[in-house]
């Protein structure tokens, strides 16, 4: 009950979202008070909340820039993007992981081919990566992944760029002559 004409009430709940649609990044309480005795202005017994839903986000296929063919000696650049499902995350909330594997060789993913990176664009729209092959790198084709986690700890899957880039050299190998 309120103590005084003007006075205010505070209520204050705790609503579980995991049974909410997944695909709603956001949804609407509404509070009405009923019932109320000589009410004077009854226009403002009802309040609306536009509530964020923070969900998982979603990584982008990553993108080679460049030569998708490239030597030993030099670097190859990858931009990371996410869609984060919600209105709680955007990309300066969310982190990338990238790795890479030799083409079909899904269990063997690495991440010591980053040389650089993460870096995320001044505009915000995408993170940038440098890749230079570790020394153990055979010549061939590679795969690159990348997974986003959001500021709640939230993960995307692995969005995979399969055949992204071809490493043209391998490492040098010296033979003694007998």
């Amino acid at each position: 009950a309120f103590s005084s004409n003007g006075a205010t009430q505070t209520f204050t709940t705790i609503v579980d979202t995991s049974s909410f649609s997944g695909s709603s990044s956001s949804t609407s309480f509404r509070v009405e008070l009923a019932n109320l005795v000589a009410d004077k202005h009854s226009a403002n017994n009802a309040a609306t909340a536009l509530i964020a839903l923070d969900e998982k986000p979603s990584a982008n296929e990553p993108q080679i820039l460049g030569a998708s063919d490239f030597d030993r000696d030099t670097r190859l650049e990858v931009q990371v993007s996410a869609n984060p499902n919600d209105l709680v995350d955007d990309m300066t909330t969310m982190f990338p992981q990238l790795k890479v594997a030799e083409s079909g060789m899904n269990q063997q993913w690495s991440d010591s081919w980053v040389a650089v990176g993460p870096g995320l664009t001044p505009d915000d729209t995408y993170y940038s990566f440098m890749l230079e092959p570790p020394d153990d790198a055979s010549a061939g084709i590679y795969d690159v992944a990348v997974l986003f986690t959001d500021a709640r700890g939230h993960q995307s899957s692995f969005a995979i760029k399969n055949d992204a880039f071809t490493l043209l050299n391998g490492k040098p190998v010296i033979k003694s002559d007998p």
